[in-house]
């Protein structure tokens, strides 16, 4: 069975800890310069604050994607409300 939810980024860290090394490895630029250290605690801060959107796919109860994005009001429009991605991705194999 698939699922898509919203879902607490903080409560899934435990889970995103191997995926997010397969995202890096295939995704990432400069592996050599920039090692992998996500700042978890940023995340949590900006979900605490109403700032973060994460949304995952699960199959079987398995995270198999998931995507991450930030809420504010813009900085060349005050009075919007914008989001940014910050990233997505699909577990090589359930994609298509």
């Amino acid at each position: 069975m698939h699922t898509i939810q919203l879902e607490s980024i903080g409560a899934c860290i435990p889970e995103l800890q191997e995926i997010i090394k397969t995202h890096w490895k295939e995704l990432a630029l400069f592996k050599d310069k920039a090692p992998l250290d996500p700042q978890w605690e940023l995340y949590k801060a900006r979900e605490a604050r109403g700032e973060c959107i994460f949304v995952t796919c699960r199959v079987e109860g398995r995270i198999v994607g998931y995507v991450c994005a930030f809420m504010a009001y813009g900085l060349h429009y005050r009075q919007t409300l914008t989001v940014h991605m910050d990233v997505i991705f699909v577990v090589p194999e359930f994609r298509n």
